[in-house]
């Protein structure tokens, strides 16, 4: 079980992990942080842990032996959003506004790049079960906004209607 550095890589483990940890070995994302390495042989995965001490050179914080007791907190879910008022339009604002949910891990690039104004994409990090359809009120400078946020099936550009 390998623990990833970078959270942003959950949905592309299987496509993106290749490169890093052979074609021998199955990554299959499992929640929270968790990637099971399918295949990994104890001899690759303590190179591995080496190559980490040594230079930061893999996708995993830590690697270790699955186990029954292992357990995710939290799911990994991108999220529209929409009704975010110009005022916060940056992401410091809109990590506000979903922190009631969970904490922001990235933004798609059309918010970074302010190339869509009527919605938002943000990746979340949520102790939240799917499937997460909720309303959040935002006070700026004396004004009450309501933000939608909604949670998106699958990949990034899916919305879920399953409700």
């Amino acid at each position: 079980m390998g623990r990833l550095k970078n959270l942003v890589m959950f949905d592309r483990v299987e496509d993106d992990l290749h490169w890093d940890i052979g074609a021998d070995v199955s990554p299959k994302y499992m929640g929270d942080d968790m990637v099971l390495l399918l295949g990994l042989t104890d001899d690759r995965a303590q190179q591995m842990m080496e190559e980490e001490k040594e230079g930061g050179a893999t996708p995993f914080h830590s690697l270790e032996k699955w186990n029954p007791k292992l357990r995710t907190r939290y799911i990994m879910t991108w999220v529209n959003r929409w009704g975010i008022p110009l005022l916060a339009w940056d992401t410091n604002q809109i990590s506000k506004i979903v922190a009631v949910i969970g904490d922001m891990v990235d933004v798609d690039d059309d918010v970074e790049l302010v190339q869509r104004m009527d919605r938002a994409q943000v990746l979340l990090k949520t102790p939240w079960r799917p499937f997460i359809q909720h309303t959040v009120n935002v006070y700026i400078q004396g004004e009450v906004y309501s933000v939608h946020v909604v949670e998106e099936c699958g990949s990034k550009s899916e919305m879920c209607h399953c409700r």
